[in-house]
């Protein structure tokens, strides 16, 4: 069973343990870490941040959650935590392109980083009530 308490909190499925809340300071450093070297972004590399199975929300998806591949819930949570990559990706290229005050739109409060990011802690929330229901049957 995995227990879930309310809100981006813990998830824990035997062995295996993700601790959501973690994880989202760990997306807002990233965040905070993008907003800081975008200012000088040849040092970043787009497609190692266009990887989605790198960071630990990417391996549990790609790896423990894979089990649950079949919710709709699922794919949901994949596609957007994807999207999150390349949108943040695209930020990188815009900047070494000298694009940096587009670059900065996707990683700003009004960007597309910060939507992307509440929009992955509800889809993270949906799957974990939805496997919740499927194993308390």
């Amino acid at each position: 069973m995995i227990i879930w308490t309310g809100g981006p909190t813990r998830v824990i499925k035997g062995p295996f343990t993700m601790d959501f809340q973690i994880a989202v300071h760990w997306h807002m450093a990233w965040l905070k870490k993008m907003l800081a070297d975008i200012q000088n972004p040849s040092k970043l590399k787009p497609e190692e941040i266009a990887r989605d199975d790198l960071c630990e929300i990417g391996k549990w998806i790609h790896g423990e959650a894979v089990q649950y591949r079949e919710l709709p819930e699922y794919q949901d949570l994949k596609n957007i935590h994807m999207e999150l990559h390349k949108a943040t990706s695209q930020a990188v290229v815009l900047a070494q392109a000298g694009k940096l005050s587009e670059a900065k739109k996707y990683l700003s409060l009004h960007g597309d980083f910060i939507e992307t990011s509440k929009r992955l802690l509800d889809s993270c929330n949906r799957l974990i009530k939805k496997i919740n229901q499927n194993t308390s049957v």
